[in-house]
């Protein structure tokens, strides 16, 4: 079988969508972007599971919180993998195959791709899940207390784990890295081989990871933060209530019925320290999460969106692009974590005594 980067190489057949050298400077530029991140971002999510380990997997959340930088440690290394092989290729085609590497770069920097998949959409899942037991925490505190243990978070969590790699096996196993004669190198080298097979299974496992999952992971953060911030607020206001706290201002209307009020308050300091870091945390999923969503659709309304038809070169962009929005994504949390868990920042600056 002809290897996949004799069909990048065949611009000409390419060039009224996107020329090699514009492919080329767009995927170098987005590389660019998501090396630092993913260089940010594997030594952050490095410190966040030592600090996670030093701390102790005492409950449940903190066991989802060190996975969650598992996955997202993961992810960056497989990019990292992904945007060197990219280099390694753009090497080849500057040098006109002058300078050729054993294995076709082209070929690792797809099936990277795919790979990266694994680790990011458990990272995803881990994201709801927590989403939705913080939600729960704060609306049934009582109920989620005797419900939720350990041992369900873990479950939980490895379930997701399993469930990331069973939807991305399929499609793996029809592709790989093959002995085979590359013409562009005169010379025989592993290549990308890619089965007949895999678009009818691609299609299949699409539709539930690509265009399923990230839409349907998005809903449900986006109302468990609105529920979240409901029940702070009130919780908050409960408390300064009783508390006789001087910021409530309520007022009465000469309408009102006996008991009515509008009441107004401000949050304070701890309840809005966590208002502000589950808000934080969703926004930048939210805002990570709406390119891939975007993207995935592409493929449903633009007929032969993929790799080797003649959207080859602007399907691999659109790829280098939901790659820089989700290596940022997988890269911030390490911030998220020193500025508002006073837990975490204790513990960091008493491993790493330096000051972010």
């Amino acid at each position: 079988m002809a290897s996949l980067l004799q069909n990048c190489t065949d611009i000409e057949m390419h060039q009224e969508l996107l020329s090699g050298q514009d492919y080329l400077l767009s995927e170098g530029v987005c590389c660019i972007f998501t090396i630092f991140a993913s260089t940010l971002g594997i030594l952050g999510n490095a410190v966040n599971i030592h600090v996670f380990l030093s701390i102790g997997l005492k409950d449940g959340l903190m066991f989802c919180l060190l996975l969650l930088s598992c996955f997202d440690l993961a992810y960056l290394v497989t990019v990292a993998w992904r945007y060197v092989s990219f280099v390694m290729f753009a090497v080849e085609k500057v040098s006109k195959y002058g300078f050729w590497f054993p294995v076709e770069p082209y070929g690792m920097y797809v099936f990277a791709g795919h790979v990266s998949r694994i680790p990011y959409t458990a990272s995803i899942l881990t994201t709801t899940l927590l989403a939705v037991l913080r939600c729960a925490s704060v609306s049934m505190p009582i109920r989620f207390k005797y419900s939720f243990n350990a041992n369900f978070f873990k479950a939980c969590v490895l379930t997701s784990a399993i469930f990331a790699f069973a939807s991305c096996l399929p499609v793996l196993v029809l592709m790989g890295m093959v002995m085979e004669y590359d013409s562009n190198v005169n010379s025989s080298r592993p290549v990308l081989w890619i089965s007949p097979h895999r678009e009818e299974v691609a299609n299949i496992v699409w539709s539930l990871r690509d265009a399923f999952i990230p839409l349907a992971t998005q809903a449900v953060v986006v109302v468990c933060v609105v529920v979240m911030s409901r029940y702070l607020r009130a919780s908050a206001t409960f408390r300064h209530i009783n508390a006789g706290h001087p910021n409530i201002k309520t007022t009465t209307t000469a309408n009102s019925q006996p008991g009515d009020q509008h009441t107004s308050t401000k949050l304070g300091g701890k309840e809005l320290q966590v208002l502000k870091q589950v808000v934080l945390i969703c926004v930048v999923y939210i805002a990570c999460n709406t390119p891939t969503i975007f993207f995935n659709f592409t493929g449903l309304f633009v007929s032969g969106f993929t790799v080797q038809t003649s959207f080859n070169n602007v399907f691999l962009l659109t790829m280098g692009v939901k790659h820089v929005y989700q290596s940022f994504h997988a890269s911030v949390n390490f911030f998220i974590y020193y500025h508002y868990n006073s837990k975490f920042r204790h513990v960091f600056l008493k491993k790493y005594p330096i000051k972010i």
